[in-house]
C-alpha cells in the first residue's frame, strides 16, 4: 500500500470515527433529553403526591381533633350513686355513660372526654346538680364511689 492509499485509509477511518462519535453523542443527547423529561415528570407527580399526602394529613388531624375534643381544662371529679330518680335530662342514669355537670359550664346533652392518669373515657352530660368545674360521675356502687374519692381530671368537649 502506497502513501496515498495509506493517507486515504486514514482519512476514511477518521471520517468513520467522526460519524460513530457523532452518532454516540447524538444518542446520548437524546437519552439525556428523555431522562430530563422523565425527571421533570416525576418531580411534578411527586409534588402532586406530596400535596395529596398533606391533604390526607390535614383531614386526619381534623378527625383526631373532632374525636378528642376541645379542651375545657381541669375539673374536679366526684361520684354519685343511684337514687331511683331519672336524670335532669329525663334519662335513666347508667354507669360508664352518665355524668352530672353544671349546665352553665357544659351544656346538657354534650358528649365529653374525661382524661385521668393518661386514660380517657367518653361520657354523656345527662344530669346536673353540681356547681362550677365539677364532674359528678354516676356509678352503681356506693362502696366504689367512696373508694374512688375526689380526683383532678381534664375534660374535653367532643360534641354539644
Amino acid at each position: 500500500m502506497n502513501k496515498q492509499q495509506q493517507s486515504l485509509l486514514i482519512v476514511v477511518i477518521c471520517v468513520l470515527l467522526l460519524i460513530v462519535i457523532g452518532s454516540i453523542i447524538a444518542i446520548q443527547n437524546l437519552l439525556i433529553g428523555d431522562l430530563k423529561q422523565n425527571i421533570k415528570t416525576m418531580k411534578s407527580e411527586n409534588a402532586k403526591l406530596v400535596e395529596d399526602i398533606n391533604e390526607i394529613n390535614r383531614a386526619y388531624q381534623a378527625e383526631i381533633d373532632r374525636l378528642t375534643g376541645k379542651p375545657l381544662g381541669d375539673f374536679v371529679s366526684t361520684f354519685y350513686c343511684p337514687t331511683g330518680n331519672k336524670t335532669s335530662t329525663g334519662t335513666v342514669p347508667k354507669e360508664g355513660r352518665t355524668i352530672a355537670v353544671d349546665p352553665d359550664v357544659i351544656a346538657p346533652g354534650s358528649t365529653v372526654r374525661i382524661e385521668h392518669n393518661g386514660r380517657s373515657k367518653i361520657y354523656k352530660v345527662e344530669d346536673s346538680g353540681v356547681h362550677g368545674r365539677v364532674v359528678d360521675t354516676f356509678i352503681n356502687s356506693e362502696e366504689q364511689a367512696t373508694k374512688l374519692g375526689v380526683k383532678k381530671i381534664k375534660v374535653y368537649l367532643v360534641e354539644e
